[in-house]
C-alpha cells in the first residue's frame, strides 16, 4: 500500500482473464471496478520501522507450491539482476519453516530475514519489490472463465532462474556422496487431490525399490538433497512437484494425476529446459470437486502402475 493506493502486480491483459475474488484477502472488505474498501487492522504496537527492505509478504506465502513458483523465483530474479543491495527481507511469520530455510540456504548473503506477524503494520521508507514471473491471482471466483493458460509461465523466462536456484543449492549442499536413489514423493491424505488408493500405490513403489517420503516431514535442505541424489522420481500431483527442479540433468520424473492435466504442461517445459524427463500417468476421478475440479480425488490402477515402472526403470521408450 502506498498512500491510499493498493498495488496489484499484473501487466497487459492478465487481470481481465481471471475473475479475481479480491475479498479473499482478509484486508479487503469489497472490491469492484478498480476500487477497493480496505480494512486497516488496529495495531496494538507501533509499526515496524525500517529504512529499506525487500517485500516477500503476500497472500500465498503459506503454500509451498506458491512459494517455490512465485515468491522464491521473483526474489531470485531480483538478486540475479545485480542491482539489489544487501537489505532485510520481509516474510510472513506464519509460513512453514521450510520457506524461511529456502532463503537461508540459497541466499545467505542477502541480509537479515524479518518475520512479520499477521496484521502487523510495517513502515518502510524505501520498499523494494520485484514482479512475479507469471500472473498468480489471489483467488479465482469460480465463474467458469478460468483457463490454465492465463497463469502459464514462459519456460524461457523462468527456466534460467530455476537453473540458478539449482546451482546455488549444489554450491551450498555440495554434489553429495550417497548413491543415487529412486524416490516416491508421497502426499498426506488430509490434502486435496487425494489419491484414494495411496497405500496400494506406495506398496508397489516400494516393491520397485523406491523410498517413500513425505517432503513436509523434512527440512528444506534435506528435501533438496534428496532430489539432487535422485535419478527416478515419482510424485503425486501437487506442490511437491516443484522440488523436482532441484534434480540433476538426466533425472526422470513420473507424475501421478487425474485426467485434468493442463497444469502439467508448465512443469513439462520447465523440466525439459533443465534436462529432466517428465511423464504423466493418469487415473480416473474418484470424488469430483464440482467447485474446483482440479482438486478432485482420483485413483491409479496399481497393476498399470507396476507395469509402467517396470518399463520405465528399464529404459523402455514405447510407453
Amino acid at each position: 500500500m502506498i498512500g491510499s493506493q493498493l498495488l496489484l502486480d499484473f501487466q497487459y491483459g492478465e487481470l481481465g482473464r481471471v475473475d479475481e475474488e479480491f475479498a479473499w484477502d482478509p484486508s479487503i472488505f469489497h472490491a469492484n471496478d478498480g476500487v477497493a474498501w480496505y480494512l486497516q487492522a488496529p495495531d496494538e504496537h507501533a509499526p515496524v520501522g525500517l529504512p529499506e527492505a525487500f517485500n516477500l509478504l503476500g497472500a500465498h506465502t503459506d503454500f509451498f507450491g506458491h512459494w517455490l513458483c512465485e515468491y522464491l523465483p521473483k526474489y531470485a530474479s531480483a538478486v540475479l539482476s545485480g542491482v539489489l543491495p544487501r537489505m532485510p527481507v520481509l516474510i510472513d511469520a506464519h509460513m512453514p519453516a521450510t520457506h524461511r530455510q529456502s532463503l537461508e540456504l540459497l541466499f545467505p548473503e542477502q541480509g537479515p530475514i524479518i518475520e512479520i506477524e499477521s496484521f502487523r503494520s510495517v513502515l518502510v521508507q524505501r520498499l523494494w519489490v520485484a514482479p512475479d514471473l507469471s500472473y498468480y491471482p489471489l483467488y479465482d471466483a469460480g465463474r467458469g472463465r478460468f483457463k490454465w493458460d492465463a497463469i502459464s509461465v514462459s519456460p524461457e523466462r523462468i527456466a534460467p532462474v530455476m537453473e540458478q536456484l539449482r546451482q546455488r543449492a549444489v554450491a551450498r549442499l555440495g554434489p553429495g556422496t550417497t548413491p543415487a536413489t529412486s524416490v516416491f514423493l508421497a502426499r498426506k491424505p488430509c490434502r486435496h487431490r487425494r489419491l484414494v488408493n495411496d497405500a496400494d500405490i506406495q506398496a508397489e513403489a516400494r516393491r520397485h525399490g523406491f523410498a517413500v517420503v513425505f517432503p513436509e516431514d523434512l527440512g528444506f535442505g534435506e528435501q533438496v538433497g534428496l532430489m539432487q541424489r535422485a535419478t527416478e522420481i515419482v510424485a503425486l500431483e501437487g506442490s511437491a512437484m516443484f522440488l523436482i527442479q532441484f534434480a540433476g540433468p538426466g533425472a526422470k520424473a513420473c507424475i501421478l494425476s487425474h485426467p485434468m492435466t493442463e497444469a502439467q504442461s508448465d512443469f513439462h517445459e520447465i523440466f525439459r529446459a533443465l534436462g529432466i524427463e517428465m511423464t504423466v500417468l493418469t487415473g480416473p476421478i474418484a470424488n469430483l470437486n464440482a467447485q474446483a475440479p482440479h482438486d478432485s480425488d482420483y485413483s491409479i490402477d496399481a497393476g498399470r502402475f507396476s507395469a509402467f515402472l517396470r518399463g520405465w526403470q528399464n529404459g523402455e521408450r514405447d510407453r
